[in-house]
């Protein structure tokens, strides 16, 4: 799913002017493992997540029994924890991978063209802050393996 960023932006930030709030980072979907995660080195990956039914199935428990889902992938509805793989064989097309945000890129942080590794600090929040301070109160610094729907993959 391609997202358009000034669309995002644009929404969030005319929804939280009416309430007299700034954007924050939820506005983007920022997830970062605690110390509790299941593999945290592969956060926000379908492996890593309790709806994916497995590698032997390759698919997830919502997108259904058509949609090949391999572990490297990830979506916005991302639980992190321990595949359930006692359900491969019962998945069922809930959501399309349009309305999951459903994409094939590695989502974290540290393959992020905004992320600043000698920082720990996302360019991309910063920039915003910066340029529209009225309107943004992005927490800068976040996790190599970190993850929100703006990330734009290191080519």
């Amino acid at each position: 799913m391609v997202i358009d960023l000034a669309q995002v932006i644009s929404q969030a930030v005319k929804k939280l002017k009416t309430r007299g709030e700034k954007v924050t980072r939820d506005a983007f979907l920022y997830l970062e493992p605690d110390s509790e995660a299941y593999l945290p080195e592969r956060y926000a990956e379908c492996e890593t997540c309790i709806m994916w039914t497995g590698a032997d199935r390759l698919r997830c428990s919502i997108h259904g029994k058509m949609l090949e889902v391999k572990g490297e992938y990830s979506c916005g509805l991302y639980v992190n924890g321990k595949p359930h793989v006692e359900m491969a064989g019962k998945e069922d097309e809930l959501v399309t991978p349009e309305e999951s945000g459903f994409t094939k890129k590695p989502v974290r942080c540290e393959n992020c063209v905004s992320f600043d590794r000698q920082r720990s600090r996302c360019n991309l929040y910063t920039m915003l802050n910066k340029s529209m301070p009225s309107q943004f109160n992005l927490k800068e610094n976040v996790k190599t393996n970190g993850c929100c729907n703006a990330q734009r993959p290191v080519s």
